[in-house]
This record gives structure tokens, C-alpha cells and sequence, in this order.
């Protein structure tokens, strides 16, 4: 598949069917709009349609059984590159990110933020798919994976879509956690570097994935910090790019970023969280897990600095994992409690772990600190603390122990759900054959059904206010 400025160039028929999407069971699956560009000729010259003619399925059904029986032939297929393509592809990609927003209500958790995610988006849309080239490297995308995928499952076109999901819920329930509201533009800006973001990783959709898991990932990131051309040519904002930099350096292992209350940094550390948080929910790079166990992990690598732990807490509260949000923020407070900022939780590897808080530096001067039988003694590195033995901070020890007392009730009956498996999860998503629509399988546990609370929400006045302002400065 070859982009030019006005036209695509396939090799052979079967790739035009499946950039198009053709579906031999359904003679409306190919829209009207697809011209082609110069005369479709035969192995011998002749002209089996001339050019300007509208590619639909019908000629494309004889087209592939004229492939089929004459294997060796092989029609190069050039489609005219109209306004009209540009918006059937916009329309294919608005409808697979409403597929999967739907998909997501069912879930409890997904209810409420999905409600706002969906009406945000369709504020949005416009202007986050402003951009042909843009447009068109998220359908090169999806065309890769269908030509090389071995299941109707895309999962690579559906991450992309699922970053810009979740990034926009996180960015959305900033307000609901710190009173932060973004502009119109923020959305569609964070929309933008979300659909980008892994521009370059996608191109190695099909040429790695028989190799082991850590390979192809590693082989992804790689790609996305070397293309750049791509990019360039679609001419996104300084923020747009200076955020997709910022996530490229996060892959390498920077977060100083994290620290900066720039655009581009408020950008890339919402991205950061929503693409690792699909990355295992859809089991991307291994098996899938569940929403609320990704989620706490996630928390976990907050306190080594590892991700930034209010766009954390944004996520956390949207999925209404209040428990974790609560759990967390006693932890953080407690952390900050110390007059020395060197406390720090043991072990800490999820949820109501920590039995115990310790001194990072051992300050024997500390009226708190404990050098005793009750030290402990780390053989590696661990959530923040170097191999090495640490005593007691029994002051915060004692707080924290208080803590689980008053919510023994909670531990206790979250602690007989999971042995009932009411908590264990997965998330899947699915295509069906025809790459029409996506559908996601729930939980292994019980099902879990909406409970009322995702009832339509407006989008805030700000961003309608923004729009205004916007349209009026284009007038």
C-alpha cells in the first residue's frame, strides 16, 4: 500500500479488499467513493475497468476470482485519493471507537466514564480527524494488521483506539479529582498524540510476532522513538509532538517529565498511564488481566516514581475503584507524615500489602526508628528501597496498622469475594470476520452488569464555550 497525494496504490486486489474492508457476503460492505485513479488492465493490456470507475463490491468479488484462478496474475488497483475517501476513512474510525466505548458500558466499571468519554469524543471528533494524513496512517494501520493477523482480533488498531478511550476519560476526571478542567483544544490535542503516539511501533504489526513476547516489544518501542517522518508530515502541534517525545523517553526510563506542568508534559503523562493500562488489560504484550489488578500495579510503580500518580488516582477514581484510590492516598499521606520525607511502606507489591513502614536511610536519630529484631532485610532492589536491611518507623507502623483496623470489615469481605472469584478478570476484544465491529468478553468470574449510574452526561460548558471561541476565530 502506497500513499501519494492523490492517490493509494495496492499491489494486488486482495489488498485493496482488505484496506476496504470487503466482505463477499454483503454486497453493501464497500461504501461508494472508492475511484479508481488509472485504468485496471489485464496481463495482457486489456482493460477490465476503465479509469474514474467506482470500485464496488460487486467488482471487486470478480476481480479476486479472476486472482484465484489465474494465480500468477496479479492487477495493481490505483484509487483517485478524494475528500470522499478521506471522510469514509474518518467514519471507519469514529465507528470502531464507538464500537469499543459501547462495548465498555456493560461493565461496571466502564458504566460512568464511558458515558462521559462517549459524549466528550463526539465534541471532539471533528477536530481531533482534522488531519488527513493523520487519518489515513490509522487506516494504514488497520490495514497491516488485517492482512497479517491469523484471528478476526486486531489488537494493535484496537490499542489505538483504547489509548485515545481511556486518555480522554483520565483528562475528563481530572475535574472530579482536583478540580482541573481542560480546554476543547486539550481534548483534541491529547486525541491527536494518542492516535500518533505509537505511529512508528504499528509498522512492525506482522513482521515480528513469531518471535517471543519481550522481543516484539521491545522491537514496538524501538520503532516509535525512530520514525519520525510520518510525523512530520502531518504537521501536529508543538505540544502534540514535543508530548509524543516526552513518551518515547518514558519508554527508555525517563520520568523527569513528570515534574514539568507543561502541555506536552500534561499530554504525555496521561498517555503513559492509559497506553500501559490497556497494554495489559488487552494483553498486548501477554496475558490479559484484570482492570482493578492492572490498576493497583500501576499504583504500585507511583510510589517508586514510575508513573505519575495523580493521573493514577484520575483513572482509579473514573473505573470507581474508590478502595484503591482510598488505600493509595492513606499511603501517600502517611508517606509525607514523615518529618524527614525517608519513610517508606513494606513490602509494597499491590493493594493492602505493606505490613510495616521503614526508614530509607536508617536515621538512628529518629525518635520513631527502631533498629531491632523487628528490622528487615532486602536481598534486591524493591518498590523503591536498595538491598540492604532497614529498621522500624514505629510511629507510622502503628498508623498504618490502625488503618487496616478500621477497615477490617472492607479486607475481610473483599478478601471472601476473591475467593468466590467474584474479582478475578479479563479484558478481550474481538472483531467480527468482516472487521466491522469490535466485542469485548468479560470477566471469568461473574459478570458484572451496569448498575444505573452511566446516565448521559453533557459535555461541560467550558469545552462548549471553547468551541465557540474557536469557530469565531476561524470566522
Amino acid at each position: 500500500m502506497l500513499i501519494s497525494a492523490d492517490s493509494i496504490t495496492f499491489d494486488n486486489v486482495d489488498d485493496f479488499a482488505v484496506f476496504v474492508r470487503y466482505n463477499p457476503k454483503n454486497s453493501k460492505s464497500v461504501p461508494d467513493g472508492y475511484i479508481l485513479a488509472e485504468d485496471l488492465v489485464n496481463e495482457k493490456g486489456g482493460i477490465l475497468y476503465a479509469a474514474n470507475s467506482d470500485m464496488d463490491a460487486m467488482k471487486i468479488g470478480r476481480l479476486k476470482k479472476i486472482e484465484e484462478n489465474n494465480p500468477e496474475i496479479k492487477n495493481k488497483v490505483v484509487i483517485q485519493l478524494t475528500d470522499k475517501v478521506h471522510l469514509i476513512e474518518k467514519e471507519k474510525i469514529k465507528a470502531a471507537a464507538k464500537r469499543l466505548i459501547e462495548s465498555k458500558k456493560s461493565r461496571m466499571e466502564y458504566s460512568k466514564i464511558m458515558n462521559l468519554v462517549s459524549n466528550m469524543l463526539e465534541s471532539r471528533w471533528n477536530d481531533i480527524l482534522d488531519n488527513d494524513n493523520l487519518v489515513l496512517n490509522i487506516s494504514r494501520l488497520k490495514f497491516l494488521e488485517d492482512k497479517t493477523k491469523k484471528t478476526t482480533i486486531s489488537p494493535f488498531y484496537n490499542h489505538v483506539l483504547n489509548t485515545l478511550i481511556f486518555a480522554t476519560g483520565i483528562m475528563i476526571n481530572m475535574y472530579y479529582v482536583n478540580k482541573e478542567k481542560s480546554t476543547a483544544k486539550e481534548y483534541s490535542e491529547l486525541g491527536q498524540a494518542a492516535l500518533t503516539v505509537d505511529n512508528g511501533g504499528w509498522r512492525t504489526v506482522g513482521e515480528h510476532m513469531d518471535r517471543p513476547v519481550e522481543e516484539r516489544q521491545k522491537q514496538y518501542y524501538e520503532a516509535n522513538a525512530t520514525n519520525t517522518k510520518d510525523l512530520k508530515s502531518m504537521e501536529l502541534s508543538d505540544d502534540v509532538m514535543d508530548a509524543i517525545a516526552l513518551c518515547f523517553k518514558f519508554n527508555q526510563g525517563e520520568t523527569d517529565f513528570f515534574e514539568n506542568e507543561s502541555k506536552a508534559s500534561k499530554y504525555a503523562q496521561i498517555l503513559c498511564v492509559a497506553r500501559l493500562f490497556n497494554e495489559q488489560i488487552s494483553g498486548l504484550w501477554g496475558d490479559y488481566k484484570a482492570p482493578r489488578e492492572v490498576t493497583d500495579q500501576l499504583y504500585v510503580k507511583t510510589t517508586n516514581n514510575e508513573l505519575p500518580k495523580k493521573f493514577v488516582d484520575s483513572l482509579a477514581k473514573g473505573l470507581k475503584f474508590d478502595n484503591l484510590f482510598d488505600f493509595y492516598h492513606e499511603l501517600e499521606m502517611l508517606v509525607q507524615s514523615c518529618m524527614r520525607n525517608k519513610a517508606a511502606p513494606y513490602p509494597m507489591t499491590g493493594f493492602k500489602s505493606p505490613v510495616i513502614f521503614v526508614c530509607n536511610r536508617n536515621l538512628i536519630d529518629c525518635k520513631e526508628f527502631v533498629a531491632s529484631a523487628k528490622s528487615i532485610t532486602i536481598f534486591k532492589d524493591v518498590a523503591g528501597l536498595s538491598a540492604g536491611s532497614y529498621g522500624r518507623c514505629e510511629g507510622l507502623s502503628a498508623k498504618l496498622a490502625s488503618f487496616y483496623e478500621e477497615h477490617y470489615k472492607e479486607i475481610k469481605d473483599e478478601v471472601l469475594a476473591k475467593e468466590a472469584g467474584k474479582t478475578k478478570g479479563a479484558e478481550k476484544e474481538d472483531e467480527d470476520e468482516g472487521g466491522n465491529g469490535e466485542s469485548e468478553n468479560g470477566e471469568t468470574g461473574e459478570k458484572q452488569e451496569a448498575n444505573g449510574e452511566g446516565e448521559q452526561v453533557e459535555v461541560s460548558e467550558d469545552v462548549k464555550e471553547d468551541d465557540k471561541k474557536e469557530t469565531e476565530e476561524k470566522k
